[in-house]
């Protein structure tokens, strides 16, 4: 009996240490993925206050994120063409775009990889606004 009780608190011992190390690991995964997409996001949106804070003109725009590989993929902010390059929810992720739309005259979407980039146009055809939405 003595024999036992020392091998079956070996083994709950080591099971606790296993369960917290995958705990640990578990966390230490997550906390990675989360701090590169915020990371990640944080240079779109840094990249797009940058280009507004110069106010280029539409050409100047299409030309500098097609040197990046992002490609227009709408000339317009409208309810469809956001639902053909976002997938069937966009509403939900698009309220900022419908808000912004009606201010200005003149949209264009511009998309990479992971993300779409909305550029809005004052009646001057310069950079006025833009939103970022993931996809």
């Amino acid at each position: 009996m003595s024999d036992e009780r020392p091998a079956a608190r070996r083994a709950l011992f080591l099971g606790v240490a296993v369960l917290v190390s995958l705990g640990t690991l578990g966390l230490a995964l997550f906390l990675g993925a989360w701090a590169f997409a915020y990371r990640r996001d944080s240079l779109h949106a840094g990249r797009l206050s940058r280009m507004l804070e110069e106010r280029p003109v539409e050409a100047r725009v299409s030309a500098g994120l097609q040197l990046e590989g992002i490609a227009q993929v709408g000339s317009d902010a409208s309810d469809a063409t956001l639902a053909r390059v976002l997938g069937p929810d966009a509403a939900a992720r698009a309220g900022d775009v419908r808000a912004k739309r009606d201010r200005y005259p003149t949209a264009r979407l511009y998309a990479g990889p992971q993300h779409v980039y909305v550029v809005f146009f004052d009646a001057g055809g310069k950079a006025a606004d833009t939103a970022l939405l993931r996809r």
